[in-house]
C-alpha cells in the first residue's frame, strides 16, 4: 500500500512538475518578444531668397574747361554728350534676400546712325572702366590714360563688357555672410569714356549720333556655387535702367 501511494505521489509530483514547466515555458516564451518603441522625428527647411533690388540709374557727367573740372547730373538722358567727357553711371544695389551672391554688371552700348545716316561702330571710340572703390581716383586715372578699359566682346552695332564679380550679403533673418563679402546697398556702378577722336575729321563723323546704354546686374547664388563654375546662363535677369 505504502508502494502504491508512493508511486501515486510520485507521479502526482511529476504531473505538477511537469505543469509548472510547461506554465514557467509559457511566461519565458512571451518574454523573448523583444521589447520594442520608436519615436519620430521632424525637420523643417525654409529655402533662402536672392531679391535684388536698386533705387533706380543715376549718372554724373565730368568734362573740362578753362575753369578745370566741371560736372554736372544728366539722369539716364544725356543730350549733348562730348569726346573727353567721363560718364560716372550710379547703380545702388541692395539684396532683400537672405541668402548671399555672386553680384556683376553686363554692360551694352551700342551706337545708331549719324549725321549722314551712317551706321556708326562704337568701339573703341567709347571705353568701359570699373568704378572701383575710390571713384575720384579711378576718374583721375581715366582722365591721365593710365586706367586700363575692361574687355569687350562685339554685339550688334557695339560692345558689351562684364565687370568681375563680388560677394553680396544677405540681410534680414538667418542672412548669409561671407568673407569678403559686402553690405548692400552697393554702388554697381561703372565710368564710360568718350574717347577724344583724331583726326578732327575723325571725331565730326560722330556729330549727332545717338548711344544707348544697357545696364544689367546679375546676381547668383554664392553657397555652393563657386566662382569658377558659375553658369551665369542661367540667372534670371533683370535690366534696371537704359539711359
Amino acid at each position: 500500500m505504502r508502494t502504491k501511494e508512493t508511486t501515486e505521489s510520485k507521479n502526482k509530483r511529476k504531473l505538477a512538475l511537469l505543469l509548472l514547466l510547461i506554465a514557467f515555458i509559457i511566461i519565458i516564451g512571451a518574454s523573448f518578444a523583444f521589447f520594442s518603441d520608436f519615436v519620430t522625428g521632424a525637420l523643417t527647411a525654409q529655402t533662402g531668397t536672392l531679391d535684388l533690388r536698386t533705387t533706380g540709374l543715376t549718372s554724373q557727367r565730368w568734362w573740362t574747361n578753362t575753369a578745370g573740372e566741371q560736372n554736372d547730373t544728366p539722369g539716364t538722358t544725356i543730350a549733348n554728350l562730348n569726346p573727353g567727357d567721363i560718364i560716372h553711371v550710379n547703380l545702388p544695389v541692395t539684396n532683400a534676400g537672405n541668402k548671399s551672391a555672386h553680384l556683376r554688371n553686363v554692360v551694352t552700348l551700342t551706337a545708331g546712325e549719324n549725321h549722314a545716316d551712317v551706321q556708326m561702330n562704337p568701339t573703341g571710340v567709347f571705353e568701359i572702366f570699373a568704378a572701383g572703390t575710390d571713384l575720384n581716383a579711378t576718374r583721375t586715372a581715366i582722365r591721365n590714360n593710365t586706367a586700363t578699359p575692361l574687355s569687350t566682346t562685339a554685339v550688334t552695332n557695339g560692345f558689351t563688357v562684364t565687370t568681375t564679380p563680388i560677394i553680396l550679403n544677405g540681410t534680414g533673418t538667418a542672412a548669409e555672410t561671407e568673407t569678403g563679402g559686402v553690405e548692400g546697398p552697393v554702388n554697381a556702378g561703372f565710368f564710360i569714356r568718350f574717347v577724344p577722336q583724331t583726326p578732327a575729321a575723325t571725331a565730326n563723323t560722330w556729330q549727332d549720333t545717338p548711344v544707348t546704354v544697357n545696364v544689367r546686374t546679375e546676381g547668383i547664388q554664392y553657397r555652393n556655387n563657386p566662382l569658377a563654375t558659375v553658369n551665369w546662363t542661367n540667372v534670371s535677369q533683370f535690366t534696371f535702367g537704359t539711359p
